[in-house]
């Protein structure tokens, strides 16, 4: 799917941009300044209202396997999302 099979806002397009790749992205990639910063989240919500269908998953920050210290001091554990598909009227239809 190279553009969404609904009419969307820039930031919620700059979401779907990012999550259309079927890869998982944590929470932190989608806040950033192009999606609206800490709102990058909302747009999410507002993506899954308009019939796109997410997975969500606990990621955990990536760990020294020795001692379990973080190996980047500055992440923390997140969710992590991937579009999965869309369920929402067939914009045909529209």
């Amino acid at each position: 799917m190279d553009t969404p099979p609904v009419k969307l806002s820039p930031r919620q397009e700059e979401v779907w941009g990012l999550l259309h790749d079927g890869r998982w992205h944590l929470g932190s990639e989608l806040s950033n300044a192009r999606t609206g910063g800490s709102e990058g989240l909302r747009r999410l919500r507002e993506l899954r209202t308009l019939g796109f269908t997410f997975e969500k998953k606990w990621a955990k920050s990536l760990r020294h396997p020795r001692n379990g210290n973080r190996l980047f001091p500055n992440t923390r554990d997140q969710y992590a999302y991937r579009l999965t598909g869309f369920e929402g009227p067939d914009p045909r239809d529209l």
